[in-house]
């Protein structure tokens, strides 16, 4: 996987109403940790991004509705993995 390949996924999964945008962000973390484009020193941000996400409860657990600030918070740490590999 090259860095515009792993760009285009995270515009994939940053559209608005995205029902699997956490679950996404998560198998993106890890596709990004088992690839040999980063140094340690990346590989170790991207995972306190992932454990970030870990921690944000799922947007869309609670009645067909989402939790505006969930996703807010969770779109901020996709444009943090997006902003690595600018």
């Amino acid at each position: 996987m090259n860095p515009q390949e792993i760009k285009n996924k995270i515009d994939s999964i940053s559209y608005y109403q995205n029902r699997h945008i956490k679950n996404n962000a998560l198998n993106l973390c890890d596709e990004i940790i088992k690839s040999k484009l980063l140094t340690k020193y990346g590989k170790s941000v991207v995972e306190k991004i992932k454990n970030e996400i870990t921690k944000i409860e799922d947007p869309w657990s609670r009645n067909s509705q989402s939790n505006f600030t969930d996703l807010c918070d969770i779109q901020k740490k996709i444009n943090e993995l997006y902003s690595i590999f600018e």
